[in-house]
């Protein structure tokens, strides 16, 4: 992961209300520790973020991002 796939995904996914990205953890993490919105939210950020860089990186190796049939 690098600063500029970072970027481009807050410009297609804004970081919701009390959300920043903590680049020490690498994370995004609540601005209030304990309210429980902020870190719900904070969550589904960081989920939407790992599966965008994951779909993003497959794409540069060549890859299709899909599930396996079991």
């Amino acid at each position: 992961m690098n600063g500029n796939d970072r970027q481009e995904f807050e410009r297609a996914f804004p970081n919701p209300e009390g959300v920043q990205w903590n680049a020490e953890w690498g994370d995004y993490r609540p601005l209030v520790p304990g309210s429980g919105r902020q870190v719900m939210s904070a969550v589904f950020q960081n989920c939407r973020y790992q599966g965008w860089l994951a779909a993003r990186q497959a794409k540069r190796k060549g890859r299709a991002v899909h599930a396996e049939p079991a």
